[in-house]
């Protein structure tokens, strides 16, 4: 597949759906992106449906490369969804057997739900906002999670184990996510139990049985 970088899709009332590879060293004249505002980051990926759904695969690549040569800094490689609609993300990070690729992904929705399937691999803080609604995490991911707070409509946490990850260190560099649902649930799961939870996303959550 065609690999983009800083790419930007916006429908006002039309849903947002499709598979897309970024590749975040892929350098693109700035003379062709729309604006930003001031002070901010552009985005990698930036997907928005105002009035509609959107529903996003995202792989996450390196470009033109057999390796990763250098180190990845913070804030290099994000991806932005916002829509009133319910939201799904499914972020991957796969590229033979060379270490993952970090992202920060921030996922927001005001009037649907989010939902967000995570490579095996992932390893980094989360934040989750939820005004209205609650956030559900998969069988799978609960176990990985560790919470540290949970106060009025956020709660902050990490996906893996903070010590021999580094994140205790400080410094971190990895792999993020900010999800944020007004007036809906927060679903996060692991991208191959997408068969197993797919029916209950569409619900709105993540019950079903097992054992």
């Amino acid at each position: 597949m065609r690999r983009h970088n800083f790419l930007y899709i916006r429908r006002e009332y039309g849903p947002v759906n499709g598979t897309w590879v970024i590749n975040p060293d892929l350098v693109i004249p700035e003379d062709v992106l729309p604006p930003i505002p001031p002070n901010t980051d552009r985005k990698n990926l930036t997907l928005i449906s105002d009035f509609g759904t959107l529903n996003a695969n995202v792989w996450i690549v390196p470009g033109g490369r057999k390796g990763i040569d250098g180190i990845v800094k913070p804030g290099d490689h994000t991806a932005s969804a916002e829509n009133s609609k319910p939201t799904t993300i499914e972020g991957l990070a796969m590229f033979g057997g060379y270490a993952e690729t970090p992202f920060q992904l921030q996922a927001t929705s005001k009037f649907g739900k989010v939902a967000v399937g995570l490579p095996r691999t992932f390893t980094g803080p989360i934040t989750i906002t939820n005004e209205f609604g609650k956030h559900v995490f998969s069988p799978a991911i609960e176990p990985q999670v560790s919470i540290f707070s949970d106060l009025g409509n956020t709660v902050k946490g990490f996906i893996g184990d903070t010590e021999s990850s580094g994140y205790s260190q400080g410094g971190w560099t990895g792999s993020s996510l900010e999800l944020i649902c007004k007036f809906g649930p927060i679903n996060v799961y692991y991208v191959d139990e997408l068969d197993k939870v797919k029916p209950f996303i569409k619900r709105g959550s993540f019950w079903w049985p097992f054992g």
